[in-house]
């Protein structure tokens, strides 16, 4: 009479584990996107700092839904000021939450200096009607700008500005969570779904990023990693002559004074 007990539980038991194998291998097929700044300006006019947003999928075809954009910046060199150059559909529905760290928590968290600044914002799909954005594989495909005041004056006549911007991504898989999650308790990070049925159904995905001028350190240590000057700018406004070419102009000054001194002689 027990037998068939013994079977039941095996059956079930078997039945739990391919669910679960299931559930595992639809996790391990989510298409992964990632992010990155790229493409910094400087404008001399306004003192303003603006980044692109760009994203590169391993999957053709795919249609960003929802961006929960995350990242930390150094507040005593930038100031958020907007975002813009929206491609295709997408938009911000509300403005970005920023939220300013406690004291010391810049070279706590990430070797920045003090005030940290915490960006948490969304960007989604709101104009289905407009030319699709389809995220490349092969390329990197702009979705939104960033825009920033330079608030230190001594970041401004300088020929290398680079400001690092840190993506709220950690560096490796999260054993509890079986994800990359943010760097804050509770924090899932940045987070993108794509498009399967607007406006209905989406897709999550595996996130991953591409840090600006910031570079990851030891995992589960802090600081999460430090500034590293890799992408700059030149904030100086106006032209300047290269030393190489010093020689080149002195050289011409030299001849100019010289036909002068001969044409006076002979006079």
């Amino acid at each position: 009479m027990k037998r068939p007990i013994i079977i039941k539980r095996t059956i079930y038991s078997l039945l739990l584990i391919l669910v679960m194998a299931g559930f595992d291998a639809i996790a391990q097929q989510l298409p992964e996107m990632t992010v990155r700044f790229a493409n910094p300006r400087f404008d001399c006019e306004t003192e303003s700092y603006c980044v692109d947003v760009e994203l590169q999928s391993d999957t053709q075809g795919l249609e960003v839904f929802g961006f929960n954009v995350r990242f930390f910046y150094d507040g005593s060199i930038l100031q958020y000021l907007n975002t813009g150059n929206y491609q295709g559909g997408y938009t911000s529905p509300d403005d970005p939450l920023i939220f300013e760290g406690f004291a010391g928590s810049g070279p706590y968290y990430f070797a920045v200096n003090d005030p940290l600044k915490w960006y948490n914002g969304y960007v989604e799909l709101t104009d289905p009607g407009a030319p699709p954005v389809v995220v490349s594989t092969t390329e990197w495909t702009l979705l939104f700008s960033v825009c920033f005041k330079v608030i230190n004056p001594i970041y401004l006549g300088v020929t290398e500005f680079c400001p690092p911007l840190i993506w709220d991504l950690q560096k490796e898989i999260d054993a509890e969570y079986g994800e990359k999650i943010g760097f804050l308790p509770g924090d899932d990070g940045v987070s993108i779904s794509i498009v399967v049925v607007f406006p209905d159904i989406s897709e999550p995905t595996t996130e991953d990023v591409v840090q600006f001028n910031w570079e990851y350190g030891e995992y589960l240590a802090f600081p999460a990693g430090a500034p590293i000057p890799v992408i700059c700018v030149d904030t100086t406004c106006g032209y300047v002559i290269p030393v190489a070419n010093w020689a080149i102009f002195l050289a011409i000054g030299l001849m100019i004074m010289a036909s002068v001194f001969i044409y006076r002689r002979r006079v």
